[in-house]
């Protein structure tokens, strides 16, 4: 884990720094893209950094890719804790937990869509950058 924390550390300071524009993918790369992300979030439980990679090189509008990243990742999310009871590696306790919770994410998302519309693109980057050295630090200083 803290090798994924300097990772992500390194990546965000190389993405906020890096002013190199992408030209947009040709139509036909979009279903191996699509597949290599769906593998990569399968195999190895990453998904937020290939996605965002992959709709920031599709030239996806700001909001349309903050409504996009919400709801990819509610979907995996209950995907992955359905998987998680079904093979036994969650109980049914934390799976009530879970439920419970559920009510909390779905409004998080509707009060962040909401707020998406209001935040500019450059307040939404700098809170973006801030949450993720946050997160990438907390994963080098408590890793699990």
């Amino acid at each position: 884990m803290k090798l994924s924390g300097l990772f992500f550390i390194a990546l965000t300071i190389y993405s906020k720094f890096s002013r190199r524009k992408n030209s947009p993918l040709p139509s036909r790369h979009y279903l191996f893209a699509g597949a290599f992300i769906g593998f990569l979030t399968g195999a190895v439980s990453v998904s937020g950094p290939p996605l965002a990679l992959f709709l920031n090189r599709a030239k996806v509008s700001n909001r349309k890719f903050r409504e996009i990243f919400a709801a990819f990742s509610v979907v995996t999310a209950v995907i992955a804790i359905a998987g998680y009871y079904q093979t036994g590696m969650i109980s049914t306790e934390t799976l009530k937990i879970s439920l419970l919770f559920t009510p909390i994410l779905l409004t998080g998302t509707i009060v962040g869509k909401k707020l998406n519309t209001k935040m500019s693109v450059s307040s939404f980057q700098r809170t973006n950058i801030v949450l993720t050295l946050i997160a990438s630090l907390l994963l080098i200083v408590n890793p699990g």
